[in-house]
C-alpha cells in the first residue's frame, strides 16, 4: 500500500458505519440480579469467595449472563461449588443463548470436555467472534490437534491470530503458538487492513472517538487505533498529533502503515486545529501549538506560552520556563517552573528541585530540592519515577556535598546573633558614657 493510498483510506475513516446486528432478545431479568453479582464481584475483591457464593447463586438463577457464566466456571472446575457438569452445562447454555460470549465459552468448553466436539465448536466460534481471546484460542488449538474437527493448521493459524489480537490473557498464549509456528501475528498488510474494517459507531461525538482510541496499544488494538483515526480526521487535535507521531514510529514499520506523508498530513492537521483553540482562548491549546511550533517560530511560539502562563495554565508555565532553562535566563525559569510547580505539575517540580540542587540561578540549597524533588513524585507524574531517583541518590550520598543554602541560613542566623549582641554592647556602652557625663 503507498503513501498516497493509504492517507486516502485513513481518511475514509470518520463516522457512521452500519450498527452490528443486535444480540437476541434476552428473557426477563430478576431486579436484584445484577445487585447479587456486584455483591459477589466485591466478595472476591475482599476474597471471601465462599461468602459470596449465595449472592453468585442468586444472581445467576434470577437469569444474569455474567453470573450465569461465573457459575457454569464454578460448578466445572469444582473450585468453591461441588463439580456438577449436568448443572455447569445448564447455566452456560441459559447465558449463551441469550448472546453472552463467556457463557458461549463455557458451554463449548463443557461439551469440549463431553466430547460434542461439533456443537462445541459452534459454541467456541460465536464466543471469539464477539472477540472472546480465550475461546480463539482453544479452537486454535483444536484445529492444530485435530481434537473433533480435521487437522488444519490455516484454520489453527487464523484462530491463533485472532487470539494474539486480543487483550485476553490467553493472547500471550495465542502469540506463543504462532511464534513455535514461525508466524506473525499481522503479516503484510493485516493490520491496516484489521483497523481499516472497522465500523466507526454513528451517533458518537469526535471527544467519544478520541476517549476510545487514546490509549492504543500497538499489538492488540486495530480498533482503537481507527477511532483516533476517526477523531483526528473529524477535527480532534490531540487525536491528530498523537496519529502523526504513530505514522512514523517503529510499531508503523513493523505493522506495515509507516507513512511520513500521512504523519506530515495529521501534524498540519493538528496544528491548524490547535492554533484555532488557542486564538479562542483556550490555554492549553496555546500550550500544545507553541510547543509544535517552537522550532520553526519561537518568537511567535513565545508570545503563546506567555499568554498561557499568564492565565494560570500550568503546561505553559512548565514549557516557558523550559525554554528559560535552556537559554540560561535562570530567575525567569525558577519564576515560572514553580508557578507551575505549585498547581502540582511535576515534571516541573523535578526541574525546580535539580536547580537548587545544581545552585542554577540560585544559591544551592538541598533542602529545598528535596522539597521540591518530593512534590514531583506525589504528582504520581510520569517525571515523579526520576525525582525519587534523586532522593534516593542524596540520601544515598548524604546530602550530595557541600549545602551552601543550609550554609547560608547558618550564616544569616549568626548574623542576627551577632547584632543582637551588637545591640546589647552599643546599649551598654550608652549607660556607660551617661553615667561619665554625670
Amino acid at each position: 500500500m503507498s503513501n498516497s493510498n493509504l492517507l486516502d483510506d485513513l481518511m475514509k475513516l470518520k463516522s457512521s458505519s452500519p450498527q452490528p446486528p443486535s444480540k437476541p432478545q434476552s428473557p426477563a431479568i430478576s431486579p436484584d440480579a445484577k445487585a447479587e453479582f456486584d455483591k459477589w464481584k466485591q466478595c472476591c475483591e475482599d476474597k471471601a469467595y465462599e461468602e459470596g457464593v449465595p449472592h453468585l447463586l442468586k444472581a445467576a438463577d434470577g437469569g444474569y449472563p455474567p453470573a450465569q457464566s461465573d457459575m457454569a466456571f464454578q460448578l466445572f472446575k469444582g473450585r468453591l461449588i461441588p463439580n456438577d457438569i449436568m448443572k455447569a452445562e445448564q447455566y452456560a447454555r441459559a447465558g449463551a443463548v441469550q448472546g453472552h460470549d463467556g457463557c458461549q465459552l463455557w458451554l463449548g468448553q463443557i461439551l469440549r470436555h463431553k466430547g460434542q466436539f461439533a456443537e462445541a465448536v459452534d459454541w467456541l466460534t460465536k464466543s471469539a467472534a464477539q472477540g472472546q481471546g480465550w475461546s480463539a484460542f482453544i479452537l486454535g488449538e483444536m484445529y492444530e490437534k485435530g481434537e473433533g474437527v480435521p487437522a488444519n493448521l490455516d484454520e489453527a493459524v487464523r484462530w491463533y491470530k485472532k487470539s494474539a489480537r486480543t487483550t485476553n490473557a490467553y493472547g500471550k498464549d495465542a502469540k506463543k503458538a504462532l511464534d513455535r509456528l514461525g508466524i506473525a501475528v499481522y503479516e503484510e498488510g493485516e493490520y491496516m487492513e484489521a483497523v481499516l474494517s472497522v465500523q466507526i459507531s454513528p451517533g458518537l461525538s469526535v471527544d467519544d472517538f478520541y476517549n476510545h482510541g487514546r490509549f492504543w496499544d500497538h499489538l492488540q488494538q486495530p480498533e482503537q487505533l481507527a477511532y483516533l483515526i476517526a477523531a483526528a480526521n473529524n477535527g480532534h487535535a490531540e487525536a491528530a498529533k498523537k496519529l502523526s507521531d504513530i505514522l512514523v514510529s517503529d510499531d508503523a514499520k513493523s505493522y506495515g502503515f509507516y507513512s511520513p506523508q500521512a504523519s506530515a498530513h495529521y501534524f498540519q492537521l493538528a496544528k491548524d486545529n490547535f492554533k484555532k483553540l488557542a486564538d479562542a482562548g483556550d490555554a492549553e491549546a496555546m500550550s500544545d501549538y507553541a510547543w509544535m511550533i517552537k522550532d520553526e517560530n519561537n518568537p511567535l511560539a513565545m508570545q503563546y506560552l506567555e499568554r498561557g502562563a499568564n492565565m494560570g495554565n500550568e503546561s505553559c508555565q512548565l514549557y516557558l520556563g523550559r525554554i528559560y532553562l535552556d537559554r540560561r535566563v535562570y530567575d525567569k525559569a525558577m519564576y515560572w517552573l514553580t508557578k507551575s510547580a505549585e498547581q502540582g505539575q511535576g515534571w516541573a517540580a523535578l526541574l525546580v528541585g535539580q536547580m537548587y540542587e545544581n545552585g542554577e540561578g540560585t544559591r544551592r540549597d538541598i533542602s529545598k530540592a528535596k522539597y521540591w524533588y518530593q512534590v514531583s513524585v506525589d504528582s504520581k507524574n510520569y517525571y515523579g519515577q526520576y525525582a525519587q531517583e534523586c532522593l534516593d541518590r542524596l540520601a544515598a550520598t548524604g546530602g550530595g556535598g557541600i549545602d551552601l543554602g543550609a550554609i547560608g541560613d547558618a550564616v544569616d542566623e549568626i548574623n542576627g546573633k551577632l547584632s543582637d549582641i551588637g545591640d546589647t554592647i552599643s546599649s551598654g556602652l550608652k549607660s556607660l558614657f551617661g553615667r561619665f557625663k554625670k
